[in-house]
């Protein structure tokens, strides 16, 4: 992969080959060297690894984070690559850059690129303003092909992000879920107003920090005995 994505083929044909060289047929040739960007792929790895050695346990939420934020970045950046290798040099009146705006044919790589990368954030986010839009019948299909492939990244990362905030506030959570039960049970039993504020109170300045939220006991009898005993000894 490393050697096909280096080699700069399409350079090649160009200086020694003909002056009627099918420009299409570069265009293959340039999508084999995009080949290189799989070795990025080689992070998620790298990053998965060190979210279970124990030393980097602390991490692990933040490594979490990065991991949704980078796949759905790389997501972008290569889709919008591959936006922009669909433009067909011998038609140049003709595709999705010169209909968003004419002017920025004559600009720089760097403004073409950041145009391609807002479309593909904009698709694989599936906001889709609609102000950059597909002209041939092949970037058409490209398009369908991004949304579809965009909303899977997309919710994969958003669904990893949600998961991690919804960890840090665990104790929380369990905490609203066990106060509407015990105020039901009061207005079930017909509980007096005053005890049922005195008991609310003591629920928010000693419930919400008691171990029993977090089901103390069962985690204890599903240790050793041994282990278990340290923690006792600990605590």
């Amino acid at each position: 992969v490393d050697i096909a994505g280096s080699f700069p083929i399409d350079k090649v044909l160009l200086q020694w080959g003909n002056t009627n060289t099918n420009l299409s047929s570069l265009r293959i040739l340039k999508a084999v060297r995009m080949l290189k960007l799989i070795r990025a792929l080689k992070l998620m790895g790298i990053l998965s690894k060190l979210q279970e050695k124990q030393g980097w346990a602390k991490f692990k939420q933040g490594l979490s984070l990065f991991k949704s934020m980078f796949a759905m970045g790389y997501t972008a950046h290569l889709m919008g690559c591959c936006f922009t290798m669909l433009i067909d040099e011998e038609s140049p009146h003709e595709h999705w850059r010169v209909r968003y705006d004419p002017e920025l044919e004559y600009q720089d790589n760097y403004h073409k690129y950041v145009a391609a990368l807002y479309w593909a954030c904009v698709t694989v986010s599936t906001i889709g303003y609609g102000d950059v839009q597909p002209v041939t019948h092949e970037e058409r299909q490209f398009s369908s092909f991004v949304a579809i492939i965009g909303a899977c990244v997309f919710s994969y990362g958003m669904g990893n992000i949600t998961s991690q905030f919804s960890q840090n506030a665990g104790n929380s959570a369990r905490f609203d879920g066990y106060l509407p039960v015990v105020t039901e049970w009061m207005s079930y039993r017909r509980i007096s107003k005053e005890i049922q504020l005195y008991v609310k109170q003591h629920v928010y300045s000693v419930t919400r920090r008691s171990p029993n939220l977090f089901r103390e006991q069962m985690i204890l009898d599903t240790l050793p005995s041994s282990i278990r005993r340290t923690i006792l000894e600990d605590i």
